[in-house]
This record gives C-alpha cells, structure tokens and sequence, in this order.
C-alpha cells in the first residue's frame, strides 16, 4: 500500500537539500537566510527576534550592505603609531561588548579568529536549520484542515529530527542563525572585499 500523499514531503524539499548542500561560504549562508528570514517574516514571525527589524541587502552584484546595528564610532589620531592605535581600539571594543556582546564566541587563542566558519556551517547543516524553517514556513501557508495533518512530528522526520529535543535544538540554532544574520552579513561583505582585494 502506497503512502497517503500528505505524509510524503514536498517536492521542493529535494531541491532545497540539494542547495544548503552546496553553501559553502558566509556569503552563500547569508544569501538562503534572508530569503527564509523573509519568509518568516510574512508567514512565521516567532521565529524572529521582535527586537531585531533590520535586514541585510544584497545587491544584484554580490555586494553585501551593513545591516541591524547597533552602530558607533571609533575615532583614532591615524598619527599615532599601529601598536598604539589598536590598544585603544581594543580598549574601546571591551567597553562596547559589555553593552553588545559578540554574536560568535571562541575560548583561547581561537578568539582572535572569531568568525562564522566551517565548523558553524556543517552545525547548521547537520541540524538541517534552512530545510526545518522552510517546513515550518510552509505548514503555516497550507489552509487549516491540511496544516493540522502537517505536524511537527511529521516535519521532524521530514528533516531527520525525530524527537522534541532534536526539533526544538534545529529551531533554537535557525532562530540564533536569523537573529545573527546582521554579524554574518558584515562578515560576508569583508569576506568578499578580502577575496576582491586578493585577485586584483
């Protein structure tokens, strides 16, 4: 006996497996996080930080805009010697993380390098945080009668997080990921300045 087709995922589902599979870079993560977190916004708000309105923008040529906040200014005498110039900047960076704390954190020696990398990337993966958000943006668009079929459960085997705890990790991480989309995006763009600056 076939399965009855409500219990069958989505086609899409395929071709967005197929896609977070090839998101390599913190620019390629940015880009499927605003359009989810655009989503999100329309259809499944509580995934979304209510404080947190900002959004990054892309542009069509890959340039990346700072996006969220908050700001401030750092003004240095460019007189002053390098060594000098950053101890006043990390002074002043110490002073701002109380207020703000840092969106990725590293112990040790790790801290200086204190970025969106490999290792956060395959986490997101392996938790399937882009493939979950959209199943549950997606239930919330089905009308009444068939979203009450479409549930939790089922999404979580959907996503091979097949228990509460396994789901309720994947969402924590996709809501942490949306609410630090601006750091990633200030990433993507240094990111791509750096690769641009290399090949020129």
């Amino acid at each position: 006996m076939p399965p009855r087709p409500e219990t069958e995922p989505p086609r899409w589902l395929n071709r967005l497996r197929e896609r977070v599979a090839s998101l390599e870079t913190a620019y390629d993560w940015l880009q499927e996080l605003i359009r989810l977190r655009k989503w999100a916004e329309r259809y499944k708000p509580d995934l979304l930080d209510p404080n947190q309105a900002a959004i990054a923008v892309v542009t069509p040529s890959g340039d990346v805009g700072q996006v969220g906040g908050p700001f401030d200014w750092f003004l240095a005498n460019l007189s002053a010697p390098d060594g000098v110039l950053r101890e006043q900047f990390d002074r002043w960076l110490a002073e701002k993380r109380r207020d703000v704390p840092s969106p990725v954190r590293r112990r040790g020696p790790a801290a200086q390098a204190d970025v969106f990398g490999v290792d956060q990337f395959r986490n997101w993966r392996d938790l399937r945080i882009v493939e979950y958000g959209a199943l549950l943006i997606w239930r919330e668009r089905l009308p009444t009668a068939k979203r009450r079929r479409m549930t939790l459960t089922l999404i979580g085997e959907w996503t091979g997080r097949y228990g509460s705890n396994d789901r309720k990790r994947t969402k924590d991480a996709l809501k942490g990921a949306l609410a630090r989309l601006p750091a990633l995006a200030a990433q993507a763009g240094a990111d791509r300045n750096v690769r641009e600056t290399d090949t020129s």
